[in-house]
């Protein structure tokens, strides 16, 4: 049986609104999407340029929906009205609510955010703590102005640490996120050329990230990446902000820092850890990339500063393995492994997936890069695909106008083929393909690599 999450009488004191006695049914999640809404939701029918929510009640209410939050009641059928709350404004309402169930949690909030990498950490974050007490985290990537509030009103009173991931495209943006989540822990991971196409710089984008540290609960604290670029506009805002801060990185100058990292087997790497200048060893599954290693290191901070079991939160992260589409390794027939990094792209995050298959190549492999478009650079975008470190890679696979420019600059003997779209990539990659090969297919999202990753996994199934 479900959990309760949701007091009829809550949402009452979080809207101004007096609950009536039809609404006394328990509320047990919460949706945005009436096509996966589940008994016991509530359904917020938020609306956008193309759609309106407040079409789409009646399916939510047929399909179970114990209350939805209108702001259109005209749309609704006169037999479910009674189960509707109207509302002025269905975001704001959702903000409301998310502020409310904010203020009730008694538990940790930490925010994550970073140019690379916060999905992966976030996952992190969720297994390492899981071993410390009772565990809410962002699901999949809900970061925006809808996920971030749908996460708080989804999560628990109870729970002892709540993770949530923020991401943004614009400046304010985080702002506005943290002015609802409040974190106690605010943690960057670093800061690339991403979203470039929205910003004039990369410094920029550190100022937009650093927009975490502005509303923070107190005491808490912010964790930075002291190799990150523009790390000197991370720690000064955060000073601004009076946040205290801890710092991870490569060099000793940083609280937790990584020594090296070896790999002494087929099934793990270890990292040699120096947080607080004392030494820990922590093993990782061979396939976790060495940019979420030093990500983890802020999980090391966390332990230490908050006093948790630093023991059992390194068994736990021993376990820790790459989602699908985030760098999963998939084993196939003929000792073929797929690496699935088909979910997003940028510059840095190819160059650590290439980097990362060096660690998977045998005397007998090829490694193969299927790289779709990566976007959002701005201006100087043909220069980042172009300027691709292609060191290591057997054979390049290029998909989209943008990656043209580096299959056409890439050594002719390393060339495998080029497609405008992964659909024209999918029907003839598998040609290519031998034995014992170790292939990556990476791509910004709008590139639908996971086309060619369903179409090699279908092929080549063991």
């Amino acid at each position: 049986m479900k959990k309760i999450l949701w007091d009829i009488n809550e949402i009452g004191k979080a809207l101004n609104w007096t609950a009536k006695s039809e609404f006394i049914i328990p509320i047990t999640g919460v949706s945005i999407d009436s096509r996966t809404i589940e008994k016991g939701d509530m359904f917020f029918a938020l609306s956008g340029e193309n759609f309106n929510g407040n079409d789409f009640i009646d399916d939510a209410i047929q399909k179970g929906a114990s209350v939805c939050i209108s702001d259109d009641i005209k749309r609704v059928n006169s037999s479910n009205v009674k189960k509707v709350i109207q509302v002025e404004n269905v975001l704001n309402a959702l903000n409301s609510l998310a502020i409310y169930r904010r203020k009730s949690l008694k538990g940790i909030v930490i925010g994550i955010t970073g140019s690379l990498g916060k999905t992966s950490t976030k996952e992190m974050f969720k297994l390492a703590l899981s071993s410390c007490g009772r565990i809410f985290a962002t699901k999949k990537n809900l970061n925006n102005h809808y996920g971030v509030p749908l996460s708080l009103i989804s999560c628990p009173k109870d729970v002892d640490f709540c993770i949530l991931e923020l991401g943004m495209s614009a400046k304010g943006e985080i702002a506005n996120l943290t002015k609802i989540s409040k974190p106690n822990i605010a943690i960057i991971t670093n800061i690339y050329p991403v979203h470039l196409e929205f910003f004039d710089s990369t410094e920029e984008i550190a100022y937009a990230k650093s927009e975490i540290f502005e509303n923070m609960t107190q005491p808490g604290f912010g964790i930075i990446n002291s190799n990150s670029n523009h790390f000197d506009v991370q720690n000064n805002q955060a000073k601004k902000y009076e946040v205290e801060m801890h710092t991870f990185g490569k060099d000793a100058d940083a609280n937790c820092y990584i020594k090296s990292i070896d790999r002494h087997d087929k099934i793990h790497k270890t990292a040699y850890i120096n947080c607080y200048n004392k030494n820990y060893e922590q093993k990782f599954d061979v396939n976790v990339g060495e940019h979420l290693i030093f990500n983890s290191l802020a999980i090391f901070i966390c332990a230490i500063s908050l006093n948790l079991n630093l023991s059992s939160i390194q068994k736990s992260l021993e376990n820790f393995k790459p989602q699908s589409g985030r760098g999963e390794v998939i084993n196939l027939k003929n000792n073929i492994k797929l690496v699935d990094e088909s979910y997003n792209s940028s510059p840095e995050a190819v160059a650590s997936a290439l980097q990362n298959l060096k660690s998977l190549k045998t005397n007998s492999s090829r490694i193969i890069a299927i790289l779709g478009d990566m976007k959002e650079l701005g201006e100087k975008e043909i220069d980042f695909h172009k300027n691709i470190e292609l060191d290591g890679v057997d054979e390049i696979f290029c998909v989209g106008k943008l990656m043209e420019s580096l299959y056409s600059n890439s050594d002719q003997v390393i060339r495998g083929a080029y497609t405008e779209n992964s659909t024209q990539m999918a029907e003839i990659i598998t040609d290519y393909i031998r034995e014992d090969d170790i292939i990556l297919i990476k791509g910004s999202f709008s590139m639908n690599m996971k086309l060619i990753v369903d179409k090699i996994k279908k092929e080549f199934k063991q």
